[in-house]
């Protein structure tokens, strides 16, 4: 036999063909699961965007008065919710386009009924919290009574997977990798607190923005003040942090008693914040929490044994002007009927020369809308303050 020939013999292309088929059978399903993903992250999109769609309505609606327009809850059905919709915020073609996904195509033309779309709408309201599911994928159904269920032969998704985008904006995505049709919603993220961060703070207020005054902050250093519990600042005795407007700095210095998992990953939760806070931990900046959940991912800042964290609060200007009207008045002003408030006659001469108020106010406002009798707004870190766990599907 002559091997110097050119070709396979029989064998050797039966073998080649048996290792394409193999290679093949590898490759098709990760094809599959490539375009699936593919899918979910295109409804993704599309729910951020009517997501976004109904954050305006309900931002529209509170700064208008107008009673036409709000969350989808606030309205009796899901047509009369649309027909606000369109054309006022997407034209029907976008809207259409945005209730499609593989498999559910919605005809351009008009608004179609909900059944007919690859989304789901549910009534979320002002009053709905956060964490409310706003939008599923339409093979995902979440029912106050009967729980959550994955539909194996509905559209788009079937049981791979499904797409739920909740009233917060913060979006999850996950694959079934359980063949059944129904499982709960624990199986998502979950928070479960590990340890809470009671006793004392050291707080800091700025004596330039009439903060509580001593020798040390006569000379322009904030002087910590202990508090012995977190409270709201327009409720303590001292009028330094009672009529407070501005930045105060919390520290405390705490012993993690938890390690972190490979399964899980630790967060920072501050509870109630009025209004905004700063967030540092062990001097790494973790960033601005500027609405609830006023939670941040500390995994990678925390550490075994003692911890320093820092909490900059931010409030509101109300509570200084507040305070101000209780002080001898600086300049003159009239009262404005239609605006309701007090009105500047002319600017202060002791303004103009770029002096302080003779009369010790921290404020000038050209109107003044605040009276000495008015009620303070809530300010600070009121908490609780918790390390809590995260866990996460593998």
């Amino acid at each position: 036999m002559n091997r110097n020939q050119a070709g396979f013999t029989w064998v050797e292309a039966i073998v080649c063909v048996v290792i394409i088929l193999f290679l093949c059978s590898l490759a098709i399903p990760r094809v599959g699961v490539g375009i699936a993903r593919g899918a979910e992250t295109h409804v993704l999109s599309n729910m951020k965007q009517l997501q976004l769609t109904c954050l305006q309505m309900a931002l529209d609606g509170g700064t208008s008065g107008e009673t036409n327009l709000g969350w989808p809850g606030s309205y009796a059905t899901w047509g009369a919710w649309a027909t606000n919709v369109v054309p006022g915020y997407l034209s029907t073609k976008d809207f259409c386009y945005l209730l499609s996904a593989q498999g559910i195509i919605v005809p351009l033309g008009k608004i179609p009924q909900m059944n007919q779309t690859a989304v789901r709408l549910y009534a979320v309201d002002d009053r709905s919290p956060t964490n409310a599911v706003l939008l599923t994928s339409a093979n995902f159904t979440n029912t106050i009574t009967g729980g959550d269920q994955l539909n194996p032969s509905a559209k788009p998704f079937g049981n791979r997977g499904f797409v739920v985008f909740r009233k917060e904006a913060r979006s999850q995505n996950l694959e079934s990798r359980i063949q059944k049709p129904e499982f709960r919603m624990s199986n998502w993220l979950t928070f479960a607190p590990v340890q809470e961060m009671s006793g004392t703070w050291e707080v800091s207020f700025d004596p330039k923005g009439g903060g509580p005054s001593s020798a040390e902050a006569t000379a322009g250093k904030p002087t910590p003040v202990t508090f012995d519990k977190l409270a709201d600042w327009s409720k303590r005795t001292e009028e330094g942090i009672r009529y407070y407007s501005g930045t105060a700095v919390y520290r405390k210095t705490f012993t993690l008693a938890s390690p972190v998992t490979r399964h899980s990953s630790l967060f920072l939760d501050l509870g109630k914040v009025a209004v905004m806070a700063e967030v540092k931990l062990n001097g790494k900046d973790l960033g601005i929490l500027w609405k609830p959940p006023f939670r941040v991912e500390v995994t990678d800042a925390i550490q075994q044994g003692t911890n320093q964290l820092e909490v900059k609060v931010v409030n509101l200007l109300i509570n200084r002007q507040i305070g101000d009207e209780q002080l001898p008045e600086d300049s003159e002003h009239k009262v404005d009927g239609f605006w309701r408030g007090l009105k500047a006659n002319s600017w202060p001469q002791w303004l103009q020369d770029g002096k302080p108020s003779p009369t010790g106010r921290f404020t000038f406002s050209a109107w003044r809308l605040w009276k000495k009798t008015d009620p303070l707004a809530e300010s600070g870190l009121l908490g609780p303050v918790t390390i809590q766990a995260a866990e996460f599907i593998e």
